[in-house]
């Protein structure tokens, strides 16, 4: 169980928009390292579904990225 909320704990908007980029911005680090590693394997039938679901994942990226552009 979480422990209550102060007042002095809460977190801005803009700390909280801070971390929410540092965690998008490792998140497709992290896709581009995948993508980098899958290119090595001999069975493309598994790197094909290894680079499909960054892909995925990379959209919803974008899409979060876009929501905030348009606020």
């Amino acid at each position: 169980m979480l422990p209550e909320e102060t007042t002095s704990q809460r977190v801005t908007h803009d700390e909280l928009l801070i971390a929410c980029r540092k965690l998008l911005f490792s998140l497709t680090e992290c896709q581009q390292s995948i993508r980098k590693i899958t290119s090595f394997c001999e069975d493309k039938a598994v790197a094909d579904n290894s680079v499909s679901l960054p892909y995925s994942v990379r959209s919803h990226i974008d899409n979060l990225v876009e929501l905030k552009i348009c606020e």
